[in-house]
């Protein structure tokens, strides 16, 4: 590797403290000679460096599949998480609609170019501003990242290996989730066809399980049962883009209350209640993917979420180079190397603002 950042100080011993440790770091960037080039000592907790919080994870591994990428956005109380691997990306970052959010504000699929996250998607007005996030997990299947919304909410957020979805799993204050996303103004809703209304949308509740939300709203009685909307006891709906037939979907569980459809916007849905754990997945080929990928990865869940069984989802397609995770090497007691290689640029900089590194693919 030509490029590489030298630490002084123990960064696991500092990342078990937490982000509010007041444990010094001194970052040094070097030449591709080996030279010093420049040093500064930082906090970890007010070092926007997302090299520094995606390395300082304990238990990271090389891995040439994908990454999981922690940052610090607009001031160092703010975080942007993206995860990665050969077929989409997806990244929780901050934005503003009556309160400060944090929700899914990228949703790409690889080598195309439309965002599809929209307005947002997995967002929540009950949720703060996200406080923490950091890497839980990683196998030679999965990822996983931990996001924290104040002291009442964290959702797991996993991503796997080639596989074209990630799994939320949120446990806390979130009474809602809403998506306004960019996805192209085409439903899908699974057993739509069989259901006994059209895709009527927002005020008006597509599904409605005995909840006085939309009786007291709208003035509509309770759905008996999900009934064909039900694959194995999931929902499964999505938006694709008339032409290029990219979109993305959700599985949720059967046991939400209230689903609503969206108008605004590439459209979107609105989930209430105990839509805690789901799946968020991306397609290339409209309504028919959307189907298809949604009962698989519902049973691939109900059977146990085997990793060996992952392979038998959707076809392989690695798409290009793909980034690789940061590795540690200890140096010596107290000096650490970050290593890294990487499509995208990186740049770390001091708690006064000034850039001690930039660089790009090792």
């Amino acid at each position: 590797m030509h490029n590489a950042l030298y630490t002084s100080g123990d960064p696991a011993l500092c990342f078990r403290r937490g982000y509010s440790t007041q444990v010094l770091f001194r970052v040094c960037s070097t030449s591709s000679q080996g030279e010093m080039m420049r040093c500064c000592s930082i906090r970890l907790q007010a070092a926007p460096a997302f090299l520094l919080l995606a390395a300082f994870a304990a238990g990271i591994r090389a891995s040439d599949w994908g990454s999981i990428v922690i940052e610090s956005g607009a001031d160092d109380e703010d975080r942007v998480v993206t995860l990665q691997n050969s077929q989409m990306r997806v990244t929780y970052a901050h934005f503003r609609e009556n309160t400060d959010q944090h929700a899914i504000q990228e949703l790409y699929v690889k080598n195309y170019n439309t965002n599809l996250a929209g307005k947002y998607i997995d967002a929540c007005a009950d949720r703060p501003m996200l406080t923490d996030a950091a890497v839980t997990y990683e196998d030679s299947y999965m990822k996983t990242a931990r996001l924290t919304w104040g002291t009442h909410t964290t959702a797991d957020i996993t991503i796997y290996r080639d596989k074209p979805f990630v799994k939320i799993d949120q446990t806390g204050n979130a009474p809602n989730i809403v998506d306004i996303s960019n996805g192209g103004g085409n439903y899908v809703v699974y057993g739509s066809e069989l259901w006994d209304r059209g895709f009527v949308e927002y005020p008006r509740c597509y599904y409605n399980k005995d909840d006085a939300h939309c009786t007291d709203e709208n003035g509509e009685g309770p759905d008996s049962d999900p009934g064909s909307l039900l694959y194995n006891g999931w929902f499964i709906v999505g938006l694709y883009h008339t032409g290029s037939n990219i979109g993305w979907g959700r599985v949720m569980p059967g046991t939400v209350s209230i689903l609503k459809l969206l108008p605004w916007h590439g459209k979107g849905f609105e989930w209430f209640w105990n839509a805690k754990t789901g799946y968020l997945f991306v397609v290339t080929a409209g309504a028919s993917e959307v189907l298809s990928l949604g009962r698989q990865i519902a049973d691939w869940a109900n059977a146990g979420e085997n990793p060996d069984d992952l392979t038998g989802i959707r076809k392989e397609r690695m798409i290009g180079a793909q980034p690789r995770d940061f590795y540690v090497r200890r140096h010596s007691a107290e000096e650490m190397a970050l290593h890294f290689s990487s499509p995208h640029s990186v740049r770390v900089y001091c708690a006064d603002g000034s850039l001690v590194y930039a660089g790009g693919q090792g």
